[in-house]
């Protein structure tokens, strides 16, 4: 049982439950809580799950900024019955990874990485609608049309546009 508790006190879950094997993709854990809420609180907005807040795996608090975000993570711990299905909890995979940064890494280099698939990515467009985006949009970038599809051909103002874009801090 000691080694299913260090499973439990890594996952930052609840310390005297019972874990118990499943399947091969992983542990599982009865559901130990009754209600689920996101309750704001300087500036952000917390996870609490019977009045307890919810803690990544790596036992930071779970605190997102946005509202609505908060609101899909608190629905996706109540939509569990009566195990907790953690591969089934995508948005909350998603927020922990970002608030405990496994790999330490920056803005900037998160930018950087995300920056190399610019130059070869190929994005089409089969609709009138998109027309703004086919003419350069605000980056003013070159886009070359072949019948109905777009070949995107990233020039250096355009990368240095998006490095410059600011709006989520991820240090």
């Amino acid at each position: 049982m000691s080694q299913c508790m260090d499973v439990v006190e890594a996952k930052g879950v609840c310390k005297d439950r019972e874990v118990k094997k499943v399947s091969e993709d992983g542990l599982t854990l009865k559901r130990f809580y009754r209600k689920t809420n996101a309750l704001y609180s300087d500036g952000k907005y917390e996870i609490t799950l019977d009045q307890r807040k919810l803690k990544t795996p790596y036992g930071n608090l779970f605190v997102v900024e946005s509202e609505p975000l908060a609101l899909a993570v608190a629905a996706e711990w109540d939509a569990q019955k009566t195990h907790i299905k953690q591969s089934s909890m995508h948005l909350s995979a998603l927020c922990s990874t970002a608030i405990d940064n496994p790999n330490h890494l920056n803005k900037f280099d998160l930018v950087n990485h995300i920056l190399s698939f610019l130059d070869t990515d190929t994005v089409l467009f089969h609709s009138y609608t998109w027309l703004h985006l086919r003419r350069g949009g605000e980056t003013n970038a070159s886009h070359t049309v072949i019948t109905s599809c777009l070949v995107h051909r990233c020039r250096f103002t355009s990368k240095l546009f998006l490095q410059q874009i600011d709006t989520v801090e991820y240090e």
